[in-house]
């Protein structure tokens, strides 16, 4: 047995003069630990970015899921025409099950859509407030104020996105000169753009919703006509069948309740992951649809989805409409003053 002393001296000669010694350890760890001592504002924004890295990727897979989804209900229906087999038969419940999965992962993914954005906002409002306070300290160099400059920008960006639609005033003030009413057209314009987005994005959040409860009615009566008129064979094979390959299993169809329907969101802008409608039209549509998002949102039904968004996507439609006359009464007005002059 080597002699205790002799041990360190021959790992030295062994692993080479540039081989980390246990002395060496301790300074790894603390440069390791090094960014907490880093200004607030540095580590809100290292914070608001990774998170909203990690946001793209969610929008991301998202976008991907919806169109394999779409692709699979287009395979079903095609299988749902066809003339009914054994071999027709068994290729529909394998595509029911395969979308059905594709729609829990969906849900999955937009739920995680809506927590990113949550934790997004969160912090950028503590970046802004990071900002703020170094700021008031003082004593910052020009290159370090821009580089806080940019970094509140990015933060009220991404605040602006989730605030609610407020609406201009519709009213013509009879004693407006042109320049005001000129600047009252343009507010109604920018209000209008915004509401077409929303208009936009509730027909596709009611198509989707339409689609996944068409789904839903195929499979039942699917299954209710397969337990009335089943002439396939019933040979016994002398082994229990595995959840596969029952027809009853939660995984054949779109019927099962554990999940909220499955359905996507619609993409942005507009409603989606990152903005509550309920929080968007607030101040567009009135308080009984207000409650039917609600209610929709919070249930495992479709339809109710479906039936919600059309019905918000007409008060939102008739709003932009009255927005339209005004703008248009407005310009009329315009001209008439000018032609006084």
């Amino acid at each position: 047995m080597l002699p205790t002393f002799l041990i360190p001296l021959l790992a030295g000669l062994l692993l080479g003069p540039g081989a980390p010694t246990a002395a060496a350890r301790p300074a790894v760890r603390v440069a390791q630990q090094a960014p907490a001592t880093a200004p607030a504002a540095d580590r809100a924004a290292a914070r608001a970015s990774s998170i909203e890295a990690e946001r793209r990727r969610a929008l991301a897979e998202r976008a991907e899921l919806q169109r394999t989804l779409e692709a699979q209900v287009d395979e079903v229906d095609r299988l749902a025409g066809q003339r009914a087999s054994w071999r027709r038969d068994r290729q529909l419940k394998d595509r029911r099950a395969e979308a059905h999965a594709t729609a829990n992962r969906l849900a999955a993914v937009d739920r995680r859509v809506r927590d990113l954005a949550v934790q997004l906002e969160r912090e950028h409002r503590a970046l802004l407030a990071a900002v703020d306070a170094e700021v008031k300290a003082g004593a910052a160099s020009p290159d370090r104020r821009r580089r806080l400059d940019g970094w509140a920008a990015v933060a009220r960006r991404g605040l602006q996105r989730s605030r609610k639609i407020i609406l201009p005033d519709h009213r013509i003030d009879p004693l407006a000169d042109p320049e005001d009413l000129e600047f009252q057209a343009r507010r109604i314009a920018a209000s209008e753009q915004e509401l077409e987005r929303e208009v936009a994005a509730l027909i596709a959040r009611a198509r989707r919703y339409h689609k996944m409860d068409e789904l839903r009615q195929k499979r039942t009566r699917a299954s209710e006509l397969g337990g009335l008129d089943d002439n396939r064979p019933r040979r016994s094979t002398g082994r229990i069948s595995t959840q596969g390959e029952r027809d009853d299993g939660p995984a054949a169809g779109f019927d099962n309740e554990s999940d909220d329907s499955g359905a996507p969101s619609p993409e942005d802008p507009g409603l989606g992951a990152d903005s509550d409608p309920v929080v968007v039209l607030a101040d567009v549509v009135d308080a009984g649809t207000l409650d039917a998002l609600r209610r929709a949102e919070s249930s495992g039904d479709p339809l109710a989805k479906a039936r919600a968004a059309e019905r918000a996507q007409a008060q939102v439609r008739a709003q932009l409409e009255r927005l339209r006359r005004t703008r248009t009464a407005i310009d009329r007005r315009i001209r008439e003053l000018r032609g006084n002059r």
